[in-house]
């Protein structure tokens, strides 16, 4: 079994051989490729139906007979 030594000399070995190279990124497209998809649009206040908002609306609600 290796000592905590030879796995660290063996850590630094090979950190100092990935400084040279840039980091491999795996299972995402090149930067210069299509942009990512615009985030979801979050309904505001004011996109958002008037029976959200606190319960007043500007439609009249169903007359109840």
């Amino acid at each position: 079994m290796a000592s905590i030594q030879e796995a660290l000399a063996s850590l630094r070995q090979e950190i100092g051989g990935q400084q040279g190279r840039p980091p491999a990124v795996q299972d995402e497209t090149p930067c210069d490729s299509h942009p990512p998809p615009p985030p979801l649009p979050v309904p505001s206040v004011h996109q958002a139906s008037p029976y959200v908002l606190h319960g007043h609306s500007e439609i009249a609600p169903p007359v109840v007979a």
